[in-house]
């Protein structure tokens, strides 16, 4: 009896083997074939073939959802791709990553309903369709023949990889987009369509800062140090026009978008990192390389400074704005408002509503609760350092700077 309930028990174990094999690729496998599945439990769904890139599921937030490209260094890993954000309950979390025949990579759930489908801007879905992480982070989606049908690289989010293209191309424009924060507008880098040959940064549609206009060998206020051994190329041809770039000494150097609008220039291993285009912060703080290429729109002192405090009188006041970095739009817009904050606070704590000083006058009081954004040309031509100073070492007590007219 013992015998062949042993034998039943290692007949189940074959066939549930055999069936695991056919539905599952192994670990470290950088290609999903036509049909092939990999469960999202067991960690990375790709993997580069250099070990460098992965594809894989994250969740930021318990109830929210990403298929994500991270790169991986020994310090560290980042999210280099984002697909668009699934929200799910919690009893149908994604479950396994599929290659369909019809052309699609789609996430499913736990209950097998498609949750995420990668490439569902394609214009035409094509059969038996491989999916492939290359070593240089891009996702690929080949048809038989090899043609690439849809690539990560087409649809950037705030990294600039070796080998991608920004700029005007067959499938659209390309650029970066920043993530957005509480007090920041997320912002755009790529091409100026009126000179293809200069790169710009913009918010809101105004450029706030340049690249200067391609010589044939560089972006002159793009100045990455030469550690990097950065080379970029412009590319013109009928049908396309884009710059592109590698690095001739860190196969890994990778460009950074952050929140704050700055490009961020990093080594592979994140030992070395360089930043540049520095527009809004101020100007004591921003060496001369940093700073090339800002446009200032409202002359020097385009940045804003945080300070602690709140001003005894503002001169425009709306309570509709949904964040506060709706508030900085305006405000920077506006080259006599020298200050701005918010009306309230949401549920969760968030700044939000918005009120500007255009009128210099009244008077600044310390604050514990309250924090204003002053531009850069106000805080030190009013010497509102000092009154931050005097904020830090008297916390406990109200202090009041007057503003001269």
């Amino acid at each position: 009896m013992g015998r062949s309930c042993r034998q039943y028990l290692a007949i189940l174990s074959c066939i549930f083997a055999f069936y695991f094999s056919l539905f599952c690729v192994s670990q470290g496998k950088d290609t999903l074939g036509v049909n092939e599945s990999v469960l999202v439990y067991h960690g990375d769904l790709l993997e580069s073939s250099n070990q460098r890139f992965r594809l894989t599921i994250t969740h930021p937030y318990s109830w929210l959802w990403f298929l994500v490209i991270q790169y991986m260094s020994m310090l560290r890993s980042i999210d280099v791709w984002a697909s668009d954000s699934y929200q799910t309950p919690a009893s149908k979390e994604p479950a396994f990553l599929t290659m369909n025949a019809d052309g699609r990579l789609v996430v499913y759930d736990t209950s097998h309903s498609p949750v995420i489908v990668v490439n569902s801007e394609q214009p035409i879905m094509i059969s038996n369709t491989t999916a492939i992480l290359l070593d240089n982070g891009n996702l690929v989606l080949r048809a038989p023949g090899g043609n690439t049908v849809w690539q990560s690289f087409d649809h950037p989010s705030n990294k600039w990889l070796q080998g991608m293209k920004l700029g005007i191309l067959q499938s659209g424009t390309r650029f970066l987009t920043s993530s957005p924060s509480y007090n920041q507008p997320s912002s755009t880098l790529g091409v100026d369509l009126n000179n293809t040959r200069e790169i710009t940064i913009t918010q809101d549609g105004v450029v706030y800062w340049r690249s200067g206009t391609w010589d044939g060998q560089k972006l002159s206020f793009l100045d990455i140090s030469d550690s990097f051994g950065f080379n970029f190329y412009y590319v013109s041809t009928p049908n396309e026009t884009y710059f592109t770039w590698n690095s001739s000494t860190d196969p890994f150097a990778l460009l950074i978008f952050s929140e704050s609008g700055n490009i961020t220039v990093s080594s592979g291993d994140f030992t070395n990192a360089q930043v540049l285009a520095v527009c809004d912060v101020i100007t004591y703080r921003t060496d001369e390389r940093s700073a090339k290429g800002c446009t200032n729109s409202c002359g020097v002192g385009d940045g804003f400074k945080e300070i602690m405090g709140d001003l005894v009188a503002w001169d425009e006041v709306s309570y509709n704005d949904n964040a506060l970095r709706f508030c900085k739009l305006r405000c920077r817009r506006n080259c006599s408002c020298y200050a701005y904050s918010n009306t309230a606070y949401d549920q969760d704590g968030v700044a939000m509503g918005c009120k500007m000083a255009i009128r210099r006058h009244g008077k600044l009081i310390s604050s514990n609760k309250q924090t204003i954004f002053a531009r850069e040309s106000f805080v030190l031509e009013k010497g509102l350092e000092k009154f931050q100073q005097l904020h830090e070492k008297r916390d406990d007590e109200s202090s009041v700077f007057e503003l001269p007219a």
